[in-house]
């Protein structure tokens, strides 16, 4: 579902990197008959990582394009317009900007929608960890990872929050209201306790 939802949209530009832990239950056939379908746009690499944080550095360090979104297996892009809506707003956000996000749906297993994630940008609350801004709708520009090194892969799950944290204490991110990028399963392993990270 993850990447025929983005096979499926009309923005060309996009390259898609899984990076998969040596998994030996099917997933290696699997991408190799998306790539049929997607062809070059998508490559991968699988072997035996440390966790979700270091399994996006080993997608990051092979990622040549200028922004940065990354899905979990059972997220998907929410519509086949979302990342050329998305690409108007992130052509004029950098420099000024170099963290862009929207909204990110919870949904069932049916794929029925149960909550929106969309939080405009409040600095205390954020820079004080009482929330994160929704992973699966945050864009990332390259040059934070430049300026700012990887994800910790020692957090299991506040990794992402840590690596923003390190930009957005003293930066202000863009947020495109009323622009659901993706839609998130619920029971993956941020939304096991829904909890933001305390500090």
């Amino acid at each position: 579902r993850c990447l025929n939802s983005i096979a499926e949209c009309s923005y060309p530009a996009v390259e898609v990197i899984v990076a998969d832990g040596g998994s030996k239950d099917g997933t290696l056939e699997s991408l190799a008959v998306s790539r049929q379908r997607m062809g070059g746009m998508l490559t991968w690499i699988s072997e035996p990582d440390g966790g979700i944080a270091d399994a996006w550095n080993k997608a990051v360090a092979m990622a040549k394009g200028d922004w940065l979104l990354f899905l979990g297996a059972d997220d998907t892009i929410a519509s086949p317009t979302v990342l050329a809506r998305m690409a108007l707003h992130l052509e004029t956000a950098f420099p000024k900007h170099r963290v862009v996000y929207g909204q990110v749906a919870f949904v069932d297993h049916d794929g029925h929608v149960l909550r929106l994630m969309d939080r405009p940008w409040a600095p205390v609350e954020f820079r004080s960890c009482r929330y994160n801004l929704p992973h699966q709708a945050v864009f990332h520009h390259r040059s934070l990872f430049t300026e700012y090194g990887r994800f910790d892969a020692s957090l299991r799950i506040v990794a992402d929050f840590d690596f923003l944290l390190r930009h957005l204490m003293t930066a202000e991110p863009l947020h495109v209201p009323r622009l659901v990028v993706a839609k998130m399963r619920v029971g993956g392993a941020s939304t096991a306790t829904l909890q933001a990270p305390i500090g």
